[in-house]
């Protein structure tokens, strides 16, 4: 995973239902000619997942001009924790335009990722 400025992706620990970042900073991206980079490892287990996401979800506005925040995105998922990722991207959408009233200022990016890990068998 690349990450440089952006929102820091959320991991959703199956077996603990709960949530932590990656947290792996780099510098803006084309903001110097050398790229520097920050490295973290994370260890995943059958059934933790990766949201990934740009500012236009958390920044999305309502009417009043409040944000939508990381809150009803951490809630969706959660709530949705065993479902296929399509599902909790799809619910998160709906969220964001329920927040919104379909009237989104940004492009939104969203993505979904559940470890599972595969099984080989020889014979």
């Amino acid at each position: 995973l690349f990450q440089c400025r952006t929102r820091s992706p959320l991991l959703w620990n199956a077996r603990l239902s709960s949530w932590s970042r990656l947290e792996a900073n780099g510098i803006l991206l084309g903001a110097l000619d050398v790229l520097e980079e920050a490295e973290a490892r994370e260890e995943w287990m059958p059934g933790d997942s990766l949201i990934l996401y740009t500012d236009g979800l958390t920044e999305a506005r309502s009417a009043d001009g409040g944000f939508l925040g990381e809150q009803p995105v951490r809630e969706v998922a959660e709530r949705l924790a065993g479902s296929h990722p399509q599902v909790i991207v799809d619910q998160i959408y709906l969220e964001v335009q329920n927040f919104t009233g379909g009237n989104l200022s940004d492009d939104l990016s969203l993505l979904v990722l559940r470890f599972q890990p595969v099984i080989c068998v020889s014979s």
